[in-house]
């Protein structure tokens, strides 16, 4: 695609930009879905980074489990759920479709 905007007179940016960059989004998009789907579900790395004033979101809700404080604890697992949502809606409106699904 790209050659053949260049054959066509477009400017290299121009042809990379019309050409070859709408080609790329879908799998950038998917990558970059995939990614964040598996930072999400990755605890025990949180757990690593943890340090006061730093805390990830999953590892805070485990502490939080054993002091019993389920009100905030609802509360975080719902802004999770949220975070998660919001880009699995952005990243269909920008075409990446799950397969099997």
């Amino acid at each position: 695609m790209e050659e053949a905007g260049r054959v066509a007179g477009a400017t290299p940016v121009r042809a990379f930009l019309t050409g070859t960059l709408p080609l790329l989004r879908g799998g950038i998009l998917a990558a970059w879905f995939l990614l964040f789907i598996q930072f999400v579900r990755e605890y025990s790395t949180g757990v690593y980074l943890l340090t006061a004033g730093t805390e990830v979101l999953g590892a805070q809700i485990v502490a939080l489990w054993g002091t019993g404080a389920v009100e905030i604890i609802a509360a975080l697992a719902t802004v999770q759920v949220v975070i998660v949502s919001a880009v699995f809606v952005l990243a269909n409106r920008l075409g990446v479709r799950p397969q099997g699904l």
